[in-house]
């Protein structure tokens, strides 16, 4: 008897290869769609977020608010902690709490937050009487008020103490990453210029000013702290400082704001790094808000022992 089943052709390799290439082309694009549009993860690498974030947790990200086009209509929550990446383009990523938006006015007094446009949603953070330091030291425990500016609005260099002129600076390098700036720095001693000064004796520095290293040179507490030596060494003289911001080898006098800047702060003072020293950030740096930690590891311990299984999926606030 003869079969009139029509015969199977043999399935082509080129076929097989092309569906496994357009699946695999589908699920990278679903996978980058999810990673850069909707959730992603990063690892907390310090203790300044201590005790809600400490190193070694792996955290979720929320991105959505924090990309075009929703992040020109949304605003970041005060309060909310975010990640973010560094200012000026180390490849770092840090985490810490929106503190202040633009337009509102923020201090820090006998070691409290306020932020006095939003009294309903300021929060507060005590440091301990024995890390308190007077405001001489540190601007840990002592901001003087800041009103944050808003997109548009004209910023006035020559017209601005030290402390919001290198704010202003570092606003001005986080929006022109491509421009190349200087801070040319004049020193004045009983109102008359001191050219070819050099500090000695300074625990951070010691040499010429045109000399200051990169690390210090955009640093307003650096140049806070170089003043307060200097009236205490020269005494009896009075000490002022200059500052002008080079591009190109022209004066920059006024700028215009062009984005959306935050203010954030550590939670842990005591070892926080954030905008009490660096100044607020441009919010397009921000790469999403923390929601979860998904898991945590101790450095210092090794294998099973490292989990941290109490910190496993715990919302963060």
């Amino acid at each position: 008897m003869l079969d009139n089943a029509t015969p199977r052709r043999p399935l082509d390799a080129r076929i097989l290869i092309y569906r496994f290439a357009r699946d695999m082309g589908l699920f990278v694009v679903l996978v980058l769609l999810i990673k850069y549009a909707a959730c992603d993860t990063a690892l907390v690498q310090t203790d300044q977020m201590g005790p809600t974030l400490v190193a070694g947790d792996r955290v979720i990200l929320f991105r959505t608010p924090f990309i075009p086009p929703y992040s020109w209509i949304v605003k970041p929550r005060v309060g909310g902690i975010v990640v973010f990446g560094d200012p000026y383009g180390r490849g770092r990523l840090n985490c810490l709490r929106v503190a202040g938006l633009p337009g509102d006015s923020l201090a820090v007094q006998n070691g409290q937050f306020v932020n006095l446009t939003r009294p309903r949603v300021s929060f507060s953070v005590a440091a301990a009487d024995s890390d308190v330091l007077p405001p001489d030291y540190t601007p840990r425990d002592f901001v003087a008020p800041l009103r944050m500016p808003q997109r548009g609005e004209e910023l006035a260099l020559d017209e601005m103490s030290i402390r919001d002129f290198f704010f202003a600076v570092s606003i001005i390098r986080q929006e022109n990453p491509k421009k190349t700036y200087a801070v040319q720095p004049q020193l004045f001693i009983d109102g008359q210029p001191a050219p070819g000064f050099r500090v000695t004796e300074f625990a951070l520095f010691t040499g010429m000013l045109d000399t200051v290293p990169e690390k210090y040179r955009y640093d307003f507490f650096f140049w806070d702290r170089l003043r307060a030596f200097l009236e205490y060494s020269q005494s009896g003289r009075n000490i002022s400082f200059l500052f002008s911001l080079m591009e190109n080898g022209a004066p920059v006098h006024q700028y215009r704001v062009k984005g959306t800047l935050v203010f954030l702060l550590a939670d842990d003072w005591y070892k926080g790094y954030d905008s009490r020293y660096f100044g607020p950030i441009s919010a397009r740096l921000i790469k999403g808000g923390v929601t979860a930690v998904l898991w945590s590891f101790a450095r210092d311990r090794a294998w099973f022992g490292a989990m941290r299984w109490n910190r496993i999926v715990k919302i963060v606030r």
